[in-house]
Parts: structure tokens; C-alpha cells; sequence
């Protein structure tokens, strides 16, 4: 399947823009040849089919430049959003797991120093290592990230507690080359695959394609490989 055949079989299944506030759009872009990190961009505009169009053409040019064969694709848009102090989500992220995090954080409205929840937990800007049970701003790691992610723009002051945040959720879609999925919009699942049937065959399938991943990440000595850690890089 072409890129462009499978761009417009997720547009047909993107969440009804009723759901949207149409005078301000923002959609994350994320590609990724499935093995590495995905890449992740912004777009924003008044108009969602506007917004739309940017977001596809990046996409492929990414797509040209890294010969990407039917990539993952995830397309989200902003969907709830919370205003807090910076004091206040360190409250908040008291009482998360670390790496865990389940919203993103924006340092302005327009969303335009946007960082969604797997940049967060895949940078480890909420990590402070095995000592600290629950997530915690880690500035290093967020300088870093900043710098790389927004360059040419001065990260905010992390010690200003009354520095104002925006946590938000999304919606969307995920395409893996061969199918659409809508994402869960509520509670412990949001952002993973929508399931509206749990059948036999498909519990079956599950089970059958989890059983040979898991054994294949036995080596040849027989040590078990306990998953990759984005965040690690291992």
C-alpha cells in the first residue's frame, strides 16, 4: 500500500471534529519505521483540513528522505486540557509512577512548546532514577530535550513555581502499515488501541502473537531480554 492510500484511509477514521476546538487546531505527527523512535511534529492552524494538508506533506518528505516502507503512523489532536502551576503538577506528579505519566505538558496556550505524554516518558524528563518511586521534573533531561526538540528557544524557568503549564490529552488514530485504529480517548487506556469486540479468535491471536514475541526474546544462552527501554536506549 502507498503512503498516500494509507494517509487517506486514516483521514476517513480520524475522531469526528466535533469533539475539536475548530477556531484552534493542533495535531501531533509521528512516523516511524516501527524498529526506531518515531519522529514527532507540531502543526497548527484555524482550519483542521488546512492543518491536515501541512502535517501529510511533512510527513512525506520524511517518508522520501528515510525510504520509509508502510511506517507507523500516529496522528493526534488536542483534546482536554487542564491550566496549572508549575507547583501543582509537581504536586500532582507525586502521586504517578514514574515514567508513567499519562498527559502531556505544554509551556504555552497556543501549544506551540507542546510535549506529548511519550516524549515525556521516552526522555526520561520525568525520571530521576531507581531512588525516586513517583515522576519528577528531571532539568538536565528537560534542557536537553528542550534545546533538541525547540531550538532557538529558551526553555522556561523550572524553578518558577508559579510558572503557568498546560497538561492535555488527545485524540486519535494509529496505522501500522496494514490497518487503522482509532485510540482510546478515557480513563487508564486513553491513547492505546480502540478494541470494540473482544472475540475468541481475536483473544487467541493475542495470545498466540504475545506467546512467540515473548519467546523470542530469549537469546541463544537463554537469558530472557526484559523489553527496550526508549529512555535507556537499551
Amino acid at each position: 500500500m502507498s503512503l498516500a492510500d494509507q494517509l487517506t484511509r486514516m483521514r476517513t477514521q480520524f475522531p469526528i471534529l466535533g469533539k475539536l476546538n475548530q477556531a484552534k487546531i493542533t495535531l501531533f505527527f509521528s512516523i516511524s519505521d516501527g524498529q526506531d523512535r518515531a519522529r514527532t511534529f507540531i502543526i497548527h492552524n484555524t482550519d483542521f483540513n488546512t492543518a491536515w494538508l501541512q502535517g501529510i506533506s511533512e510527513l512525506e518528505n520524511i517518508q522520501k528522505s528515510q525510504n520509509l516502507i508502510s511506517p507507523w503512523i500516529r496522528i493526534e489532536a488536542i483534546h482536554a486540557v487542564t491550566q496549572l502551576s508549575l507547583a501543582h503538577y509537581e504536586q500532582q506528579l507525586t502521586k504517578v509512577k514514574r515514567n508513567y505519566s499519562r498527559k502531556g505538558i505544554s509551556f504555552d496556550s497556543e501549544f506551540k512548546l507542546a510535549i506529548t505524554e511519550q516524549e515525556l516518558n521516552a526522555n526520561a524528563l520525568l525520571y530521576n532514577g531507581n531512588t525516586v518511586p513517583h515522576a519528577k521534573i528531571n532539568k538536565t533531561n528537560f534542557k536537553s530535550f528542550f534545546n533538541w526538540r525547540f531550538p532557538n528557544t529558551i526553555l522556561p524557568d523550572l524553578d518558577d513555581k508559579n510558572l503557568q503549564l498546560y497538561a492535555f490529552t488527545t485524540i486519535g488514530i494509529f496505522d501500522d502499515g496494514s490497518n487503522t485504529y482509532q485510540l482510546e480517548e478515557h480513563g487508564r487506556n486513553t491513547g492505546y488501541r480502540k478494541i470494540s469486540n473482544f472475540n475468541k479468535p481475536l483473544i487467541y491471536d493475542l495470545i498466540s502473537t504475545s506467546s512467540a514475541y515473548l519467546a523470542g526474546e530469549v537469546n541463544e544462552a537463554g537469558q530472557f531480554t526484559y523489553g527496550h527501554f526508549p529512555c535507556f536506549g537499551r
